[in-house]
């Protein structure tokens, strides 16, 4: 529309120019030809407006063509998917009916399978099954049996060996305490008793000079005294043997290799030595406490403190003896089981399980 409009205008102008011209003829006037070259000069105007559109116009049509061509060829790109879709559906319906038919040959088979199994079963009657079933029930009691039978076995075979473990350390203890014996009862006219404490009878917690010269009885308690002590070891080739008996009868015993007693000069100071052997274990020597070790100690009696200790042991615990800071190993201490603590620890611990206490040394 746009197009026919400026044709429209370029005709009329066309004429307006021819009648002009036509009407200039008659006037000599310059100022008519000044117009004429005017409106020429419009015309080129125009006609450049004209070409412009045409070309644009031009372009639209092209575009327009182009966009029509690849219509056509989603159109055509349409009708080859149509023509695939037909394809698969008919491979489709081909699968079904193949499906189909595989469907009824599998329930033909199972019909099969399950008919012979029909016919299976015929053949074992009732009795059978009942036969089968007993005897698995028999087999499964038998395996149940059988695996507790194992574990039992299991247990008493662990057992059997913790007894047999146990057996051969009681032998071989055994033969340590047989042999010790057999040498103790060979050599019993050479022991000497420095110590022995049967009753509360004699009281232990005595002076310097009582301990020195000795007191009580030899039949029942008494000490031999440290001078005579110091006099029976002084050459250094003495063994100790030390033995305390329960009130239930039971004796423990330990025995020291080396023993011996400096003079009251040094104080009656005490060198023992190991190897330590015996049941009532090693309370002199081997303590607890490095200050409870009697080695090389001094004799301490209620009236002179010769112990490591702040307190005076000896007075404390209401008796003589070689005291560290203070013991873990005394025999001197008061019958009277409310004040008589740790004589032998820690196998002995109260003086109320003390009937009997026993020292004696016995030259190599």
């Amino acid at each position: 529309m746009k197009s026919v409009f400026l044709f429209t205008i370029f005709i009329t102008i066309c004429k307006a120019m021819v009648s002009s011209l036509l009407t200039g003829t008659n006037n000599p006037n310059s100022t008519a030809l000044i117009n004429d070259r005017r409106e020429i000069k419009e015309i080129d105007v125009l006609r450049q407006i004209i070409n412009q559109e045409t070309l644009i116009r031009l372009a639209r049509v092209r575009d327009v063509k182009a966009l029509v061509e690849d219509v056509t060829s989603v159109k055509r790109s349409i009708g080859s998917t149509k023509a695939i879709i037909s394809s698969l559906q008919q491979a489709i319906e081909t699968l079904k009916r193949q499906l189909g038919t595989l469907s009824q040959e599998q329930k033909r088979e199972i019909q099969k399978i399950e008919q012979n199994i029909a016919d299976i079963y015929e053949l074992f009657n009732n009795r059978t099954l009942q036969t089968v079933e007993k005897a698995a029930c028999k087999s499964n009691e038998k395996i149940e049996q059988f695996q507790t039978f194992l574990t039992e076995h299991r247990r008493l075979q662990r057992e059997v060996d913790q007894l047999r473990q146990d057996n051969m350390e009681i032998r071989d203890l055994l033969t340590n305490l047989n042999l010790t014996r057999l040498k103790l009862n060979a050599d019993c006219k050479d022991l000497k008793a420095i110590q022995k404490r049967i009753s509360g009878s004699v009281t232990f917690s005595k002076t310097w000079k009582e301990f020195k010269k000795g007191f009580g009885n030899p039949h029942s308690s008494y000490w031999i005294g440290n001078d005579v002590i110091h006099h029976l070891t002084k050459e250094r080739n003495s063994s100790l043997y030390v033995s305390i008996t329960l009130q239930n009868g039971t004796t423990f015993y330990e025995l020291y290799h080396q023993f011996s007693v400096s003079d009251e000069a040094n104080k009656y100071k005490l060198f023992l030595g190991g190897p330590a052997i015996g049941t009532l274990g090693d309370s002199m020597l081997n303590t607890w406490s490095s200050t409870d070790n009697l080695f090389g100690m001094y004799f301490s009696t209620t009236d002179q403190d010769n112990d490591r200790a702040s307190e005076n042991c000896a007075a404390n615990k209401k008796g003589g003896w070689w005291f560290n800071n203070c013991h873990d190993a005394f025999l001197n201490g008061p019958w009277s089981p409310q004040f008589w603590y740790e004589p032998w620890t820690p196998t002995v611990r109260n003086g109320y399980e003390i009937k009997e206490t026993l020292m004696m040394i016995k030259p190599h």
